[in-house]
C-alpha cells in the first residue's frame, strides 16, 4: 500500500471514530440544549452524566482492546497484552465506575466533579486510539512493512 493510501485510509478510519464519539455525547448534548431551554440552574458539570460517558468509552475502549486481540493473535507478547488490560480495567473502567456511584449516592467532593471530568477526556483519548486500531486492523494484517518508510 502506498503512503497516500495509508493516509487516506489513516483519515476515513478517523471519521469513523468521530461519528461513534458524536452519537456516544448525543444525549448529553440533549440534556444540555433541554438545560438551556427550561433555564434551569442546575450545574452541568455536577451531573453524573460525565462520569456515565466515561464508563461507556472505557467499556467500549475495552470491547476494541479485545476485538483487537482476536484479530492479531502475537503469543510473543502475551505479557505485554496483559499488562495493557489490566491497565485498562484499573486504571479506566473502574475509577469511572467509581466516580459514577459517588456521585449518585451524594458522596462526592469537588476533586470527584474535577476528576470524572479529566477521565472523560482521558477516555475519548483512548477510545479513539483502540478504536482507529481496530478499524485498521479488521481491514487487513497489519505487518512489519506498515512501519517502514516507503
Amino acid at each position: 500500500m502506498k503512503l497516500n493510501e495509508k493516509m487516506k485510509a489513516e483519515h476515513d478510519t478517523g471519521k469513523f471514530v468521530l461519528v461513534d464519539l458524536i452519537f456516544t455525547f448525543f444525549p448529553l448534548i440533549v440534556l444540555i440544549f433541554i438545560r438551556l431551554i427550561t433555564k434551569t440552574s442546575e450545574n452541568i458539570f455536577i451531573r453524573s452524566d460525565w462520569a456515565f460517558l466515561s464508563l461507556i468509552l472505557f467499556g467500549q475502549s475495552i470491547s476494541k482492546f479485545v476485538s483487537i486481540l482476536l484479530e492479531n493473535d502475537n503469543k510473543k507478547r502475551n505479557s505485554t497484552i496483559h499488562l495493557l488490560f489490566v491497565l485498562l480495567l484499573l486504571f479506566g473502567f473502574f475509577p469511572s465506575a467509581v466516580f459514577l456511584v459517588l456521585i449518585e449516592i451524594k458522596k462526592a467532593t469537588t476533586g470527584v466533579y474535577i476528576l470524572q471530568m479529566i477521565w472523560l477526556i482521558i477516555s475519548v483519548l483512548v477510545y479513539w486510539i483502540l478504536a482507529n486500531a481496530c478499524i485498521i486492523m479488521n481491514h487487513k494484517h497489519i505487518g512489519k512493512d506498515d512501519f517502514e518508510n516507503n
